[in-house]
C-alpha cells in the first residue's frame, strides 16, 4: 500500500528492512547506497546488533576489488554466503569485515534500476543459512523489488 500511496523511498526502505529483520531473525539488516560519483558503496541505515558501528565503518570502494559486495553489484546477482569463515570465502570478504563484523552467514541482494546498480541490501545471521533454503528467502527478493519499484516511481514523478 505504501508504494501505491506514493510513500517516500526512505519510508519504504525502513518498512522493507524491518520486515526482513523481523521475519527472518537476522542479526543485522542494512541498506547500502552507491554514492553520486559511483566510487563507493556506503551504508545508510539498518536494524540489528552494533548497526551504528557497522554503518559508520561500511564504505567500500567500487571498481576492481573482488569482494562479495563488488561482485554482487557488477553481476547484479543475489549472493548467499553459508559460512563467512570458510577458507573459500576469505578473499571475498574485506579484512575489516572479517575481523570486526563477520557472523556465520551473510546475504547480499543488489538493488538494480534499469540495469544500473544503485545499492544493496545486506543481511547477516549468527545461525547458518544454507543455499538449500534459497526458496525460503523469496520474500527478500519480493521486498527488494518493491524498493526498485519505489525508486522507479520516484524517478517517473520528477
Amino acid at each position: 500500500d505504501a508504494i501505491v500511496e506514493g510513500a517516500s523511498i526512505n519510508i519504504v526502505l525502513l518498512m522493507v528492512m524491518e520486515t526482513i529483520f523481523r521475519s527472518y531473525s537476522f542479526q543485522r539488516v542494512m541498506f547500502c547506497l552507491i554514492n553520486k560519483s559511483r566510487t563507493s558503496l556506503n551504508a545508510r541505515f539498518g536494524f540489528g546488533k552494533d548497526i551504528e558501528v557497522l554503518i559508520e565503518r561500511l564504505s567500500i570502494p567500487l571498481g576492481g576489488d573482488k569482494d562479495i559486495f563488488n561482485i554482487s553489484l557488477k553481476q547484479c546477482r543475489d549472493m548467499i554466503v553459508e559460512d563467512v569463515n570458510a577458507r573459500s570465502c576469505h578473499d571475498y570478504l574485506p579484512k575489516w569485515y572479517r575481523d570486526d563484523f563477520a557472523s556465520t552467514s551473510m546475504l547480499v541482494y543488489p538493488i538494480v534500476v534499469k540495469n544500473i546498480p544503485m545499492g544493496l541490501l545486506y543481511m547477516d545471521s549468527i545461525t547458518p543459512v544454507t543455499l538449500a533454503e534459497d526458496s525460503r528467502y523469496s520474500l527478500i527478493k519480493i521486498l527488494r523489488n518493491q524498493i526498485v519499484l519505489t525508486i522507479r516511481q520516484g524517478a517517473n514523478n520528477k
